[in-house]
């Protein structure tokens, strides 16, 4: 086999339930590395909230963060490339969100912008990123251009008031990003997101291949949830978390048998390969 790129999901993937790497997964990438099999992250965080664990692997390969809309050099520690949301897009969603009384928060590539009580209300908000932005000024936070331009944008509420702001988002033709609705894991939550039209893990490995000059069949993803399934789909490799969703399984090649509880998946899935 011709393994060149390894690409891991954090949340529920690389991380347990507690938060914490597995030993047998610290082990498994150190040995890929010392193999010449290149690693990355492919996450829904943002880079501040990846760099850590970027660091405590060695990882050098180009991080694949917000899902695919930023692309972060983890040893220059400065975005390669990001997509920012369109600017009528985000001004529309803003004010559907204040008339279904959701919680609003605009992410640049490193920090979430956000009303202080809504951060006290919404706490799972910081697992994305600890870095907030230095005011609480969304319109101001919706206008920034350069590295501190939005690449995404929330709203936080009740599941019927995140629904109806779904369906009048999808009905807008002034809206030209991706609108997605999902439930927030151990909370009664959900959320209302839009993000930059074309963004997916997929395609933000794409553009890590291209650099490293590998095809896609050369790589090999593991993940647990649903933004993992383009990447899932277009790995040569790729492997589903023990507990996840069968819709995800189905998208991988294999499924595996650890979960977020056990850790593991990282060393299961080169096991499988023949590469632990």
């Amino acid at each position: 086999m011709n393994l060149r790129l390894l690409a891991v999901d954090v949340d529920g993937t690389l991380l347990r339930s507690d938060g914490t790497v597995a030993e047998e997964d610290r082990a498994a990438i150190a040995a890929a590395l010392e193999r010449g099999i290149a690693v990355t992250l492919a996450t829904g965080r943002l880079s501040s909230s990846a760099m850590p664990f970027a660091r405590s692997l060695a990882l050098q390969v180009p991080l694949v963060c917000a899902d695919g809309a930023v692309l972060f050099c983890p040893t220059r520690n400065v975005p390669l490339a990001q997509t920012p949301l369109a600017g009528p897009g985000l001004g529309r969603l803003l004010r559907c969100l204040h008339e279904q009384s959701l919680a609003p928060f605009v992410f640049t590539h490193e920090a979430v912008c956000g009303a202080a009580n809504d951060f006290d209300r919404f706490p799972f908000v910081a697992g994305w990123t600890p870095v907030r932005a230095g005011h609480d000024d969304l319109a101001a936070a919706a206008a920034a251009q350069g590295t501190l331009a939005p690449i995404t944008a929330i709203g936080v509420g009740p599941e019927l008031a995140v629904l109806q702001a779904e369906e009048r988002l999808r009905a807008d033709p002034a809206i030209a990003d991706e609108v997605a609705v999902f439930p927030i894991r151990t909370t009664d939550h959900w959320v209302v997101r839009l993000t930059p039209s074309g963004c997916s893990k997929a395609q933000g490995l794409a553009q890590v291949t291209e650099q490293l000059s590998i095809s896609a069949n050369e790589v090999a993803t593991i993940g647990d949830w649903y933004n993992d399934v383009s990447m899932l789909k277009w790995a040569g490799w790729s492997f589903a978390m023990g507990q996840a969703p069968e819709e995800v399984k189905e998208a991988a090649k294999h499924s595996l048998r650890a979960t977020a509880e056990t850790g593991g998946a990282v060393a299961e899935a080169l096991a499988h390969l023949g590469l632990c």
